[in-house]
């Protein structure tokens, strides 16, 4: 519940306070949980190595990040605004709302199967120990974490095709993880993966943010609506389809999803109208 309830504030509240073109300053803040996942997964993969318990570290670092997160956010603003007394779900349902609203569902299906079933990929597929595999889990939090902080100068090269771009890098990485052969791969498979969905989820709420009309708190609703439907169905489809051609195989969905991706974000034109790549830059 309280994961849901940050979840659903703090796009608001970075929206709130940075107003259009937010995407940087959200990438940015949707790193910080990278740090903190990479450090858990550093700390608990040394405690496992080592032969002891991993619940004493994990409840300290638990502690210790929970501390952070009171300090540093007892002075934020929530975000204000005139509600518009309209539920998420019947925001959803307005035709201007379905497509960004998907898009953040697909931006959230390309990141998190990998991401939860990374560990067990690492261990089972790439025949990794039980410690090695949760430190080398690290990377995937890590490469996320580091092309959402390199957001800004992505986007100054890649401009439209940054989306486009990432969805590749998703199917590219996965692909790895599914082909190997080995340890060495797979972990470089993980890290390409995670460096093209780290700019999904932002570039997507931005997109959310700047096309629906309505007030922050209750497109951060849309937001969390969106997140949860594929945080739960895309690791659940996974490990589904692991106990029916196993997990190797399983990964697959990801790798389906990053081509649909770069088939659905391909753009057009660019912001100035000109087909990309053709006539003036397309990278502004």
């Amino acid at each position: 519940v309280a994961c849901a309830l940050l979840g659903l504030l703090a796009p608001g509240i970075v929206a709130d306070h940075h107003g259009d073109g937010c995407v940087h300053t959200f990438a940015a803040v949707n790193g910080v949980p990278g740090f903190a996942g990479v450090t858990f997964s550093l700390v608990v993969g040394a405690a496992i190595a080592a032969g002891i318990s991993w619940r004493a570290p994990y409840l300290g670092l638990t502690v210790l990040f929970a501390l952070a997160l009171v300090l540093v956010g007892r002075r934020v603003r929530l975000p204000g605004g005139a509600p518009t007394r309209a539920s998420a779900i019947s925001l959803v349902r307005r035709s201007g709302t379905r497509r960004p609203f998907v898009d953040v569902v697909h931006a959230v299906l390309s990141e998190f199967p990998l991401g939860v079933w990374a560990v067990v990929v690492l261990k089972e597929v790439g025949g990794a120990s039980g410690g090695a595999a949760a430190a080398l889990g690290a990377v995937w939090g890590l490469s996320i974490m580091a092309s959402r902080l390199a957001l800004p100068r992505i986007t100054a090269l890649a401009g439209p095709w940054t989306a486009t771009l990432g969805y590749a890098a998703v199917a590219l990485g996965s692909g790895l993880v599914w082909l190997g052969p080995g340890l060495t791969v797979r972990v470089l498979g993980i890290v390409v993966a995670g460096l093209g969905t780290g700019p999904l989820y932002p570039l997507a709420v931005e997109r959310l943010y700047a096309q629906v009309d309505a007030d922050t708190v209750s497109l951060g609703a849309v937001t969390a609506l969106a997140s949860g439907v594929a945080i739960t169905t895309g690791p659940l489809l996974v490990g589904i389809l692991a106990d029916v051609v196993g997990l190797r195989h399983a990964v697959l969905v990801v790798t389906a999803l990053g081509v649909a991706g770069v088939l659905r974000s391909r753009p057009l034109t660019d912001p100035r109208g000109q087909r990309p790549g053709t006539g003036a830059s397309s990278t502004g």
